[in-house]
C-alpha cells in the first residue's frame, strides 16, 4: 500500500501505521484475529496520534477492527467501530465506493445478529 501523503517515510508514524495494517491484513488471511487485533489498534492509536482522525486508512483498520470484534462474537465491540468507519468512508469516498459499501453490508449483518434495527 502506497504512503497516504508525502511525508510518510519509511521512519514516519503513518508509515508504521500502515505497515501494522498490512501486517494484520495477512493475519486476518490465518483467522488470526486476535493477533491481528492488536496490530490494528497500535495503528489506529498512532493514526489518531498524528492527528488523521478522518482519514481513509483509519477508515479500513477500523472496519478490520469491527471484523475482528465480529470474528469473536462481541457484536457491540463490532458496531462501533463499524460505525465509526462508515461514517468516515461516507465522507471521504461517498456512498456508492465500494469500501462504504462493504461496511453498510457489515453493519446490517452485526445489526442483524444483535437484533437492532436502525432507520435507513
Amino acid at each position: 500500500m502506497a504512503p497516504t501523503d508525502k511525508t510518510d517515510t519509511p521512519k514516519s508514524p503513518t508509515f508504521l501505521a500502515e505497515q501494522y495494517h498490512q501486517e494484520a491484513e495477512s493475519l486476518l488471511k490465518e483467522d488470526k484475529y486476535t493477533k491481528a487485533l492488536i496490530l490494528l489498534e497500535k495503528a489506529n492509536k498512532i493514526l489518531l496520534t498524528e492527528g488523521k482522525e478522518r482519514d481513509v486508512l483509519r477508515a479500513d483498520i477500523l472496519h478490520l477492527i469491527s471484523n475482528c470484534y465480529f470474528a469473536q462474537d462481541m457484536y457491540p465491540k463490532a458496531t462501533t467501530y463499524n460505525k465509526e468507519a462508515l461514517e468516515i468512508q461516507t465522507e471521504l469516498l461517498g456512498v456508492a465506493a465500494e469500501a462504504t459499501l462493504k461496511s453498510r453490508l457489515h453493519r446490517g449483518l452485526i445489526l442483524s445478529l444483535i437484533h437492532i434495527s436502525e432507520p435507513t
